[in-house]
């Protein structure tokens, strides 16, 4: 078979602000592959299906000296980021051509992969689409359960959100908040997104925090119990204006400070709270 295109995304600049699609990222289509004759070296070859773009990319798209939770992107190379891909061609026995395996992945069409054991099999007996394995059974979804269930003790339903990953997140907590609803005297906070979709699987109050201010409702509804947060910023300040005694946050993102300068948190005297 003749070398076919594989095209790919690449980190080409580290961005001061919000990265500008074209000069941070640069979609490159001169890299080609030969799907029969690449070597495998007793790999897989896979066809990339899907791919989660995350707010956290945002992070890794920095200089490789600063450290942080997840390394740096490398200029000039692809980005990675969770996906689900079909197994085209493979030299490993745990894995067949035409199965599908979730993991970290380049940006690229195809790729060659000489380590699996990262790479996990998916069966899909539900017939799901495979967008779901990137969204709400992907790591999204993991995160806002597992935290939820382990850290909530959850009182009243809420979520948040203001990015496609973090809407899903907001939706899988609500889920698991309304379950778990105590006394109506009880408060849970954070809910800052479109009210319709919220409102639909059970939350007791929704709003959008761009259009409406965060610390009149937390004001309005509070005090709250728990306080669920992707944002940080102006509504962690709010969270905490608003925080119950013994009131639990689970610190999960702070992207609105990812392209601008951090937002200084001036209520942290909430924190100690009355007995």
């Amino acid at each position: 078979m003749a070398p076919i295109r594989n095209a790919r995304q690449i980190f080409n600049e580290i961005p001061t602000d919000y990265p500008v699609p074209g000069r941070t990222v640069v979609y490159d289509t001169s890299q080609t592959i030969d799907l029969e004759d690449v070597p495998l070296r007793g790999g897989i070859l896979l066809r990339t299906l899907v791919l989660s773009i995350d707010p956290y990319l945002r992070n890794r798209m920095r200089d490789m000296s600063i450290k942080s939770y997840m390394p740096a992107f490398q200029l000039g190379e692809s980005l990675q980021n969770f996906g689900v891909g079909v197994v085209v061609r493979s030299e490993n026995p745990a894995f067949k051509a035409g199965e599908h395996v979730y993991a970290i992945l380049p940006f690229e069409e195809y790729s060659v992969h000489t380590q699996v054991e990262d790479l996990y099999k998916i069966e899909n007996n539900h017939k799901l689409p495979w967008t779901a394995f990137v969204g709400t059974v992907g790591m999204p979804g993991q995160t806002a359960y597992c935290a939820w269930k382990e850290y909530a003790q959850a009182k009243k339903v809420g979520g948040s959100g203001i990015h496609n990953h973090w809407r899903r997140r907001g939706r899988i907590v609500c889920r698991p908040a309304r379950e778990a609803r105590r006394p109506q005297s009880d408060r849970l906070g954070g809910l800052r997104r479109e009210s319709c979709i919220y409102e639909e699987i059970g939350a007791d109050v929704a709003f959008n925090y761009k259009t409406t201010s965060t610390s009149e409702v937390l004001e309005k509804e509070g005090p709250i119990d728990v306080f669920w947060d992707n944002v940080g910023g102006e509504a962690l300040e709010a969270a905490l204006g608003a925080a119950a005694k013994d009131a639990r946050f689970i610190e999960c993102g702070m992207i609105s400070e990812y392209n601008v300068k951090p937002y200084p948190v001036m209520v942290s005297i909430s924190i100690l709270r009355p007995q």
